[in-house]
């Protein structure tokens, strides 16, 4: 079977996983070693950011792993996504904010995950 890519993309953003809150960093773009930490005061989850880019790329793998799989099938339901867990332990993981083609995203700058 080969693989067809019909240009659909995900836009996502890194979250805490301990409590689903945002992150935050003070700069610019932040370097691999940079402390990027959750905006929950509650929580204090903070990490490098070459912490917070490995936990999330390494959960959105394993998202399209199983997206791939309910592709095969027919199509994902809305209730087989929704109920989705990762198998792996992770502090960081990304909350999927739009669906669509890349040019409806070239104004937010995204990061690309190669998968």
């Amino acid at each position: 079977m080969t693989e067809v890519d019909d240009g659909t993309r995900h836009l996502g953003e890194p979250i805490c996983a301990a409590c689903g809150g945002g992150l935050e960093y003070d700069g610019g773009n932040p370097q691999p070693e940079d402390i990027v930490s959750c905006d929950n005061p509650n929580c204090g989850n903070s990490a490098t950011y070459a912490e917070v880019a490995a936990d999330c790329e390494a959960w959105y793998a394993e998202y399209m792993g199983f997206y791939s799989q309910q592709m095969a099938l027919g199509g994902p339901t809305g209730g087989a996504l929704a109920n989705w867990k990762p198998r792996g332990k992770y502090r960081f993981i990304m909350k999927i904010v739009g669906v669509g083609k890349e040019e409806d995203f070239a104004s937010c700058n995204p990061v690309r995950l190669n998968f």
